[in-house]
């Protein structure tokens, strides 16, 4: 139910093949709805081919250009060189944006795929930018449905036993919809 929410109101952008300027016009479309131009912190959720593109994508961008202090490789136990780098965040004009894959977004969507939300808010208003709802009392009922010999002991029928069912209510919402962005890509990711 979060990504309907996003949907309507979010800005989208289909990409041919994401690039670092893909990546910056993100950051800037995001700036232009957030309440500061600067000091934002953006939240990128991808599924795993977008993940694997991202990766790539942010290592070419640091050996093409050889940013000061970036290091490529580590002496490691002695033995050998790790060789390398995974990326957890990165910052262009004053705002960051943060990356987390998940799981579900690879079965739902084929094409590489992600998300993006402000979550400025939850640093500076102390309002999350999601939030989990549930029906006060709701968030866990259970319903056993008893059978024969459930609470009598033995009894001498083949068939006995009985049911327990739990189910909750909850519900998700974004604070900001339309302080979100959405990106596809057309291009293959290994």
């Amino acid at each position: 139910m979060l990504i309907p929410q996003i949907e309507r109101y979010c800005s989208k952008h289909v990409a041919s093949k994401v690039t670092v300027n893909t990546f910056q016009m993100v950051i800037s479309q995001m700036a232009l709805k957030a309440e500061n131009p600067v000091g934002n912190h953006f939240l990128f959720v991808l599924n795993e081919p977008m993940w694997a593109i991202c990766n790539r994508v942010l290592f070419k961008y640091l050996a093409d250009f050889k940013t000061d202090g970036a290091l490529f490789y580590s002496k490691t136990n002695g033995i050998g060189y790790k060789v390398g780098a995974t990326f957890s965040s990165y910052e262009f004009s004053g705002n960051t944006i943060s990356f987390t894959v998940n799981r579900a977004l690879t079965r739902e969507y084929n094409m590489p795929f992600a998300m993006c939300i402000d979550f400025t808010g939850g640093k500076t208003s102390g309002k999350a930018p999601i939030n989990l709802y549930t029906l006060k009392g709701k968030d866990l009922v259970s319903n056993v449905l008893k059978g024969a010999g459930i609470e009598d002991g033995e009894i001498s029928t083949p068939v006995s036993g009985g049911m327990l069912t739990m189910q909750g209510y909850a519900s998700i919402a974004v604070t900001n919809p339309y302080r979100s962005f959405l990106l596809y890509s057309t291009e293959n990711a290994y």
